[in-house]
């Protein structure tokens, strides 16, 4: 024989853990004029506050305008519920369906079970597909193509290569002169800009004024340390010293006005004795 009050407890422990399962809605739908306008507007106050109590329980519970008398009696704080019942009753706003009250227009303005599972299953939807879509990369989800080429990288960078390949159209004249800037300038990294420029300096200053250029770049980085692009501080300065044309122009006329005066003292020397 099933003891009434085991049977009562179990069905309050199932009640509870479908309530726990979904939560409840924190409001309700009410009208601004439901206190002056229909037959509300002639109940009690006891009556009318039982109502709105009602339709607030059956929204937090989700049942769908069907609270157990239980319920309502922990929820309605009026003090003579019986009567308020009796009076919702007899307007036909509530139903008295043995230990249930049935709220019949409660499916007509508020929200029932199926549609709030359903809008909460959309926003469910709607935050996955946000967050997959705004998923933060990391290390795990990197394929083990992507993390190999990485690794290539940072040992590339870490440890340059020491012999880039030497392209078979530069002289053994630029080559010896990249050396030389590899070999004597402090803290050159060399790279594939080597040959190019070095080549830009002999095509302009001739191998003995790069040759110097280079012994002047090297002497200056020892002592001061400035540049640490030290290609393009000597593309630099080839740019900056005069081509070889130019000096060769300079030299020459500076020697024809050597000759100049000295053919014009001989001559003042040789009238004067």
């Amino acid at each position: 024989m099933v003891n009434r009050r085991d049977s009562v407890r179990n069905c309050t422990l199932d009640r509870c853990v479908d309530r726990s399962a979904m939560k409840g809605l924190d409001w309700i739908k009410v009208s601004t004029n439901i206190g002056v306008d229909g037959d509300m507007e002639h109940m009690s106050d006891a009556a009318f506050r039982t109502y709105i109590e009602l339709l607030a329980a059956s929204s937090a519970l989700l049942s769908d305008g069907r609270v157990v008398q239980r319920d309502a009696r922990k929820r309605c704080n009026t003090r003579r519920l019986g009567n308020a019942l009796a009076e919702l009753s007899a307007s036909g706003h509530v139903i008295l369906d043995g230990d249930d009250i049935v709220l019949p227009k409660y499916g007509k303005w508020q929200c029932t079970r199926e549609e709030v599972e359903d809008l909460r299953a959309k926003a469910r939807e709607r935050v996955t597909a946000y967050r997959q879509r705004n998923k933060a990369v990391t290390y795990d989800d990197c394929s083990q193509n992507v993390r190999e080429q990485s690794k290539s990288k940072s040992q590339s960078k870490s440890n340059p290569s020491l012999s880039p390949p030497i392209s078979p159209s530069f002289s053994p004249l630029v080559e010896k002169l990249v050396g030389l800037c590899r070999n004597k300038v402090p803290g050159w990294k060399p790279n594939d800009k080597d040959y190019p420029t070095v080549a830009l300096g002999v095509e302009r200053l001739g191998e003995r004024g790069m040759e110097d250029l280079i012994m002047q770049l090297a002497t200056y980085q020892a002592a001061t340390n400035k540049y640490t692009a030290l290609q393009r501080t000597l593309a630099n300065w080839i740019n900056r010293e005069k081509p070889l044309t130019e000096k060769q122009t300079t030299n020459t006329d500076d020697e024809i006005d050597k000759l100049a005066r000295m053919t014009d003292e001989a001559y003042e020397a040789a009238h004067a004795r």
